[in-house]
């Protein structure tokens, strides 16, 4: 009940911010009609770092949050005003997190998957028209699907089991036959599906979820349409199971209550589409009186043929 009051809150808020955001600059841009710069829908394609801030590694304690995964980003905007635009966009990624401490050993990646719209804001009132570069803000909706999986067993199938000293053996520091263990290494290969692990014993919980995306950057004119973007994007989603830990999970993998959030980093190519018609050069007419003198011209001697 909690996180669909979440979702109907952070819902609410984006459509209220986003209405008054297109409303607003209507009545600006009828004040503006002056302007003579083209307001153009743009296309862009961009690459960056995806990291992730939730349970795992919550306290950075064995994890450097900056320790990060490549996404991508497609986008499309179209011009409300000359300091508004609405846009959409789909972003496809990975985060992921290895944790490591003598108190706690963790880890996962996750599949992530995003698309929405956002409202985009660039401080057009307060910035010099002939400016090359120009700060902007962002705010969103959007739709996020995970698939998470965990490095559970190492490349011969023996699960790992972190002993007190730092190791990991092949069976638990407390089995009979402990002094048996043989030392194993992680290989980095995340091949249990932590849904269906189902450590705690969430059952099949959902891997859709939604999310408020809030951005902040600044954009380059580099001429002929074309814009260079650098931006960075905190996805706040509407769920606490993307590392499959919350504050729910049993024992040492218990994590906090709050929500999963992604930040993402990147460098956007975008280009806008020129919409002017381009019209050609209307032929001149000439009145009738003006064919008979220009006939008269060309007949020089008068014989009636030119």
């Amino acid at each position: 009940m909690r996180r669909t009051a979440d979702l109907r809150s952070c819902l609410a808020a984006s459509l209220v911010v986003g209405w008054s955001l297109a409303v607003a600059p209507a009545q600006v841009q009828a004040q503006d009609s002056t302007s003579v710069e083209q307001l153009r829908p743009t296309f862009g394609l961009g690459a960056g770092m995806l990291a992730f801030f939730g349970d795992v590694g919550g306290d950075h304690a064995g994890y450097n949050p900056l320790v990060s995964r490549l996404g991508y980003e497609l986008h499309a905007s179209t011009p409300v005003t000359k300091w508004l635009e609405f846009g959409l966009f789909a972003m496809h990624g990975r985060v992921g997190v290895n944790e490591h401490s003598l108190d706690r050993n963790l880890n996962f990646e996750s599949r992530i998957t995003t698309g929405g719209f956002r409202f985009i804001y660039n401080f057009d009132q307060f910035l010099a028209p002939d400016r090359v570069v120009e700060p902007f803000v962002s705010l969103g909706f959007e739709t996020v699907e995970f698939l998470s999986k965990t490095d559970h067993l190492d490349a011969e199938g023996r699960p790992y089991n972190y002993w007190s000293d730092g190791t990991i053996r092949d069976i638990p520091e407390d089995a009979p036959n402990a002094a048996d263990a043989v030392l194993v290494q992680r290989d980095y290969v995340y091949e249990s599906d932590i849904r269906e692990l189902d450590l705690d014993g969430f059952g099949k919980y959902d891997e859709r979820t939604f999310g408020i995306p809030v951005g902040i950057g600044a954009r380059m004119r580099l001429g002929g349409g074309f814009d260079l973007r650098l931006s960075s994007t905190m996805h706040f989603t509407l769920t606490d199971m993307i590392d499959g830990v919350s504050d729910e999970s049993t024992g040492r993998r218990q994590g906090d209550d709050r929500m999963d959030r992604m930040l993402f980093s990147s460098v956007t190519f975008s280009y806008g589409i020129d919409t002017r018609r381009r019209t050609k050069a209307a032929k001149p007419t000439l009145s009738p009186e003006e064919m008979d003198l220009l006939v008269l011209n060309e007949d020089e001697d008068g014989d009636g043929v030119t």
